[in-house]
């Protein structure tokens, strides 16, 4: 199978030098102990090499993840699944990017929860009250 392959990782400007490593598939920055990844063109993002990531966000924003979980329930999507398909779907266009990162930042937690999910408090009309979720992977939400 013929495989085609592209660098990619992260750089440094401190960097003091590049070591040559591609036999080994990889090459080293010495200084900074970067290096690149080479990865098939070809190769399914399911099973491709992964790059862990620690994040917040708003929790009407994490509500509506896990909205969007049960949503793709009979897929058994995991959260890092789609959130990673959201980011590689998304166009790589600087201009419609920060477009969309203004509107999101203009959002409101009534834009982001989805009116039957919640429930609305009874002191106020634009309060709503979500479940508290525990950390950690909710339970397997496959349905067969």
């Amino acid at each position: 199978m013929n495989q085609s392959f592209r660098n990619i990782g992260y750089f440094s400007l401190e960097s003091i030098a590049l070591v040559d490593s591609s036999d080994l598939g990889y090459s080293k920055v010495v200084g900074k102990a970067t290096q690149m990844i080479t990865l098939p063109l070809d190769e399914r993002i399911r099973v491709s090499r992964r790059q862990s990531t620690s994040m917040s966000m708003p929790l009407a924003v994490h509500h509506r993840l896990d909205v969007l979980a049960e949503l793709a329930g009979v897929v058994n999507a995991s959260r890092a699944e789609i959130i990673s398909m959201l980011i590689a779907e998304t166009v790589l266009n600087a201009e419609q990017l920060e477009d969309r990162i203004i509107a999101y930042r203009k959002m409101t937690v009534g834009d982001v929860v989805p009116a039957q999910r919640g429930t609305s408090d009874g002191e106020a009309d634009n309060v709503i009250s979500l479940p508290a979720r525990q950390p950690g992977r909710p339970p397997n939400r496959a349905t067969g």
